[in-house]
Order: structure tokens, then C-alpha cells, then sequence
């Protein structure tokens, strides 16, 4: 359809614009990491076990994701555990930022059958924590929810670095390592650290 008014014209190609956003927008939801996420419920065997090797862990920067899966091991009642797919969530309880030790202790105390959400990695998600939580997303987006997420769970076993002073009553080594300013740059430097920022407190 042409239109020959200059002001109709403007009006078209805005609508068109516009147009031209909402499906890209659309088509980012649909391909979103999330909408990839799988469930598999799985109940344990006569020996214990789950069939699977857990590998990554927060204390070596990784998500916790599945090694080798060991075929008969364990019922999987419903979905398929596979290799390489990150673990996202143990019966509704997000694991993303644990231990590999507290992820297992988890699993553990959980009664039959359990459930495993899983993702492919792939795009924004792979193993690789640090990655993942130095990318910016908008507030209230469900990537940044999940960083806060998997920022809670981190901090229920890391203790945080900072160059700053001792305030009144914290105990070095329990809220805070107090390092120096050089320090911190090694270990940010070596990438000891999973993430790291510069904070401008108020003025005294």
C-alpha cells in the first residue's frame, strides 16, 4: 500500500517500525535459554544411587552440571537426564551458586521421586559462573532474578573480599577477608574471584 502524503508516510513507517520491534521481542521470549528448561524425575536405586556423576560446582566458578549418566542406574520415570546439561533446580530448590557438596546434600535429603530441572548449555548459559553473572540485564528480568539467585546461594558458603577497613563488630574471616588493595588485584587478576566491583560509599 503506497501512500503519497509526507505525514501519512511518517505515520506507515513508524507503524511498520513498530511492528518490526514487537516481533523481534516475540521471537527473543521464544528463543530465551529459559524456555529450553526440561524436567526429569528420577527415582533412586536399590543402591543409592542416581546414575549420574555431578561435576562443576561453585567452588571451581562452575554451574553444577551432569558428568557421565550411567544407563540402569536409577528409574527415570519421566524426561532424560543427559550429559553436559547444567542442573538448575532439585525439587524446586535452586542449586545454581552451591557446592557440588551441597548440591549432592540436596539431593539427599530429598524423598522419591525427585525432580531435575536441566538446561542445554548453550548462548547465555554454559558451566562457566563467572560468565554468567558478569553480564547485565535489565531489573526484574528473569536473568537477573536468576543471578540474585545464584548470588544468595554463593554467599552461604563464600566469604566476600574487600579492601575497605574492619567496620565495628565484624570479625575478619567471617563477614569479610580484609585484603589490601594489591591483593585484590591479584586475585581478581588470577580469577580466584567470581566477581568482583568498585563500590563509592557515602562521604563521612
Amino acid at each position: 500500500m503506497t501512500h503519497t502524503g509526507g505525514d501519512e508516510m511518517i505515520d506507515y513507517q513508524i507503524i511498520l517500525d513498530n511492528t518490526s520491534s514487537m516481533m523481534s521481542n516475540s521471537l527473543k521470549k521464544k528463543n530465551h535459554w529459559t524456555n529450553k528448561v526440561h524436567e526429569a524425575v528420577v527415582i533412586m536405586s536399590k543402591e543409592g544411587e542416581f546414575g549420574f556423576e555431578l561435576k562443576g560446582g561453585a567452588e571451581i566458578g562452575q554451574f553444577p552440571y551432569f558428568g557421565e549418566v550411567k544407563q540402569g542406574k536409577a528409574a527415570v520415570q519421566s524426561g532424560k537426564l543427559a550429559q553436559s546439561e547444567l542442573l538448575l533446580e532439585v525439587n524446586n530448590t535452586a542449586v545454581a551458586g552451591l557446592t557440588t557438596r551441597d548440591v549432592l546434600a540436596v539431593i539427599k535429603h530429598c524423598k522419591d521421586p525427585v525432580r531435575f530441572k536441566c538446561v542445554k548449555q548453550g548462548g547465555v548459559v554454559d558451566k562457566d559462573l563467572r560468565h554468567y553473572l558478569n553480564l547485565h540485564f535489565s531489573k526484574g528480568s528473569v536473568d537477573h532474578d536468576h543471578q540474585q539467585i545464584i548470588r544468595d546461594n554463593l554467599y552461604l558458603r563464600t566469604v566476600p573480599c574487600t579492601t575497605r577497613q574492619p567496620k565495628e563488630g565484624e570479625v575478619p574471616g567471617v563477614d569479610y577477608n580484609f585484603v589490601s588493595t594489591e591483593r585484590f588485584m591479584e586475585l581478581e587478576q588470577s580469577g580466584a574471584l567470581l566477581e568482583s566491583g568498585t563500590y563509592e560509599g557515602p562521604e563521612p
